[in-house]
């Protein structure tokens, strides 16, 4: 029971690891704490889903930097202060409303999916809501909403700003380059 470890806001930051053999896993709770094998199958993973899911290239390379900003990859990352947990880092509240049950939060498969979809939920938002700013600041705020949610007050537009679109531009050129190779 979660509610064990609990001192004030809930988190899945005690919850033991999954240790089950041939599960793809971090080694601790924390941001990037996981082998490269683990980490190229997250990445893997995104882009099959993002693919799946029929997001362009741009879509797919800032999926990956947000899966980068906020797990660092690691498919048991949890955060100390609130629910947030694995790749995508959703919240409890969040991962329900796009169809990620709790029990799955820590299974990089459904945790990336969850993550693309919401991802996608926030494009959309961010679309209606900014109709005239660019595509590059259409990514911006998409994160921005991404991490704070309907209403800018938790810093995500500062975050995006110095941490998710410095490395846009640069991502999807190597992507590009990987792609005609």
């Amino acid at each position: 029971n979660r509610s064990l470890y609990l001192k004030g806001p809930a988190t899945r930051y005690h919850d033991p690891i999954d240790k089950t053999p041939g599960r793809i896993q971090g080694n601790s709770r924390r941001w990037g704490d996981a082998t490269i094998e683990t980490k190229t199958e997250v990445i893997r993973e995104i882009i099959r889903s993002a693919k799946d899911l029929n997001y362009s290239l741009e879509e797919t390379a800032f999926a990956l930097l947000v899966a980068r900003l906020e797990s660092g990859f690691n498919p048991d990352a949890a955060a100390l202060g609130s629910t947030a947990a694995g790749v995508g880092q959703l919240v409890e509240r969040t991962g329900i409303g796009v169809g990620l049950s709790p029990e799955d939060a820590f299974d990089y498969q459904q945790n990336t999916k969850a993550m693309l979809l919401y991802i996608k939920d926030r494009m959309e938002f961010v679309k209606k809501r900014y109709p005239d700013i660019s595509t590059e600041e259409q990514f911006k705020y998409t994160y921005a909403h991404y991490h704070d949610g309907n209403i800018l007050q938790y810093g995500g537009l500062e975050i995006s700003a110095k941490q998710i679109m410095p490395n846009f531009n640069r991502l999807i050129s190597m992507l590009k380059a990987k792609i005609s190779e």
